[in-house]
């Protein structure tokens, strides 16, 4: 099964401080980025991506993404894909994980403007890998 995980991000007035305020995956304005959880099967697909709010600059998508292998942390992905045109990136689920029920990973993303970098960014959501096989 194929998973669809957008990134919203307002170009206008994102900064270093106020990463949270201006991104998020559409979740409820109650639930936090880190607390934002993708559920998926070992055997599915994850596709990442960005979308802009603003009209200050581009969103690129993404600098990287990985699993943070931290105390108790698995990385559950298999090696990340790159879309031809750069604005995307996939992984399979490759294993359940050994430690929490849901395993936290980051993404990091830049910010341009009229093609000038105006900053990195990170957002650590969770995923919750189930045993079935889809």
């Amino acid at each position: 099964m194929e998973h669809d995980v957008t990134l919203y991000v307002n170009t206008d007035t994102i900064g270093v401080l106020s990463v949270d305020e201006n991104c998020n995956f559409g979740q409820p304005k109650q639930v936090p980025n880190e607390d934002y959880t993708i559920e998926v099967n070992v055997g599915d697909v994850i596709t990442w991506s960005c979308d802009t709010k603003g009209n200050a600059g581009d969103v690129s998508m993404p600098v990287a993404i990985w699993c943070e292998l931290g105390e108790g942390g698995s990385n559950v992905l298999g090696a990340f894909r790159l879309s031809n045109n750069g604005t995307s990136i996939s992984a399979q689920v490759l294993t359940k994980g050994f430690g929490e029920p849901s395993e936290t990973y980051s993404i990091f993303f830049k910010v341009m403007n009229d093609g000038v970098l105006r900053g990195i960014y990170s957002i650590d959501p969770k995923i919750q890998v189930h045993s079935k096989i889809s």
